[in-house]
């Protein structure tokens, strides 16, 4: 009954092709105009060139990172405010719990999001690396020798740091949309929370090298960038702790989804 639940829900994800397009594609895509941009004002108007060659491995890596930032997370909001929204909001889970456990239902929709933001992921790197590409022609610049190995271990730590704190702000959503039933409000409080936690990282005195595990608890934000090492460097981590801050960002994934689900099967939906 999951695997039913799974199939109807992608589907009826990918037939919301707004929703697929601003929440998913398009992070990639504004990855990939971004770089051109820059490449071209940097070039064309400060008339300056970046010095040394392009390393097409930071791009795609810093490109993951990106998912860190509020801008970035308010598409992948768009997304989950679909998945997890749209049945209040057009009044059809009548239509769907006497066809499957509320547990699946909402288990589907999470499996959903998880997988469309795997894929906007890799579209954000493809995106970073058809940027420094396009840099490169821009700017004359050569092409930086790539190592593979080293590329891989910062590739494999951003992704999974960047799936990992997207699902915390999709778990969150999922949350506020279940408690509010309407799309608005669960993006905008969720929006508002990613703010406040940029705000407070910056005035709070933390150490990037060794954050404290009461901080990692509190900051999805930072044990994201701890598991993706620090600082974007293809030459290797600068931040200790990688494994408590994994731990950390799947408790927020089990608590608040957690919740989301126990909220959802109390629920009474004699309206929807």
């Amino acid at each position: 009954m999951l695997t039913d639940a799974l199939k109807a829900e992608t589907y009826r994800l990918w037939r919301d092709r707004g929703a697929v397009f601003w929440g998913f594609a398009f992070p990639g895509i504004g990855v990939f105009l971004l770089g051109i941009v820059a490449s071209l004002f940097i070039r064309f108007v400060a008339k300056q060139q970046m010095p040394g060659a392009i390393n097409l491995g930071s791009d795609t890596i810093g490109a993951l990172g990106g998912a860190g930032s509020p801008i970035t997370q308010i598409f992948f909001l768009i997304a989950a405010a679909a998945i997890f929204g749209t049945d209040y909001r057009w009044e059809t889970w009548r239509l769907e719990t006497p066809r499957n456990s509320r547990i699946n239902l909402m288990l589907a929709k999470f499996a959903a999001y998880g997988l469309g933001v795997f894929l906007a992921l890799l579209g954000m790197a493809v995106g970073g690396l058809l940027s420094g590409l396009v840099r490169a022609v821009i700017e004359t610049s050569p092409i930086a020798p790539f190592d593979f190995a080293t590329w891989q271990a910062g590739f494999l730590r951003g992704l999974v740091a960047s799936w990992l704190e997207l699902m915390v702000v999709g778990v969150i959503t999922a949350l506020l949309a279940v408690l509010t039933r309407t799309n608005v409000a669960a993006i905008i409080v969720t929006l508002l929370l990613a703010f406040a936690q940029a705000i407070i990282m910056g005035q709070v005195r933390i150490d990037p090298r060794e954050p404290p595990l009461d901080a990692l608890a509190s900051f999805p934000a930072l044990a994201a960038n701890v598991v993706r090492g620090g600082p974007v460097d293809i030459g290797g981590a600068t931040a200790n702790g990688a494994p408590a801050a994994v731990l950390m960002l799947v408790l927020w994934i089990v608590v608040f989804g957690g919740a989301a689900i126990l909220l959802f099967l109390r629920q009474e939906l004699t309206r929807e």
